[in-house]
């Protein structure tokens, strides 16, 4: 009987043990998911009040989206662009100086391009083209993988590039590979603020995290009938990294974040 109560004692010491163990990771996930909500409720936030500033300001630029990206780094916008380049459009005229809200001026660049749409979603504001959904567009492809750690904006970039290739040219991959990619130590890009991992996840979706992660940069992807074009594969619009390369740019918002 001595032996079976020390056994039941033993059990129930291990028991809470475990019960102690399991309650302070599902604190310590409670709390990252805490932290998570509300970092990104402060972002959506502090966009919703950028978004909502009136302001007379015209952009220089001649070009659409050079005006969103002018308009973007003015106000310090959190973009993602996925720009048509056959849709044509007039650019905002400079002399017009209506005071509107910032989201207003982007809708009134926006708005003469036939094609292209602008929505504030997930904390970012979104250009999207009529090609958004297209089964060709390269943002659509998805990645069996993607991970980074502390990195920065050329590191995740470069291993985007590296999963898409991956992906499309496998072949190329089987020994093992090595290589890596250099970037300019001062450069507001190179602060390593971003981490994430996703399976199965888009382009778009991908470009989206880079860039809200980093906090202080937009995206630019400029679609075109040959990048569109169904009748060649993927792996052949993209056969090399230079071609995977001109697929996207990532641009600072401002020198000092």
């Amino acid at each position: 009987m001595k032996s079976t109560v020390k056994l039941s004692r033993s059990w129930s010491l291990q028991s809470t043990e475990a019960v102690f163990r399991d309650s302070k990771t599902l604190t310590v996930f409670a709390l990252a998911v805490t932290i998570c909500i509300s970092q990104t409720t402060t972002a959506q936030a502090s966009l919703k009040h950028k978004l909502a500033q009136k302001t007379q300001f015209r952009p220089k630029a001649g070009a659409p989206l050079d005006q969103l990206i002018e308009v973007a780094d003015t106000f310090d916008i959190p973009m993602g662009i996925e720009w048509d380049e056959s849709a044509k459009c007039k650019a905002l005229p400079a002399g017009s100086q209506t005071e509107e809200t910032v989201r207003e001026l982007l809708q009134s660049i926006v708005r003469p391009c036939r094609g292209q749409t602008l929505t504030v979603d997930h904390g970012i504001v979104h250009v999207r083209s009529r090609f958004a959904r297209h089964p060709h567009n390269i943002l659509n492809f998805r990645l069996w993988r993607y991970r980074i750690k502390d990195g920065n904006v050329y590191g995740a970039a470069f291993e985007l590039r590296l999963g898409i290739d991956m992906e499309l040219h496998p072949e190329k991959y089987t020994g093992g590979w090595n290589g890596g990619y250099g970037y300019p130590g001062d450069d507001v890009l190179s602060i390593q603020n971003i981490t994430f991992s996703e399976r199965n996840i888009a382009v778009r979706d991908v470009l989206d995290r880079i860039v809200k992660a980093n906090g202080n940069s937009l995206w630019v992807v400029r679609l075109n009938a040959a990048s569109l074009n169904q009748r060649v594969p993927f792996s052949t619009t993209y056969k090399d990294d230079e071609a995977i390369v001109r697929i996207w740019q990532i641009l600072p918002l401002k020198e000092i974040h």
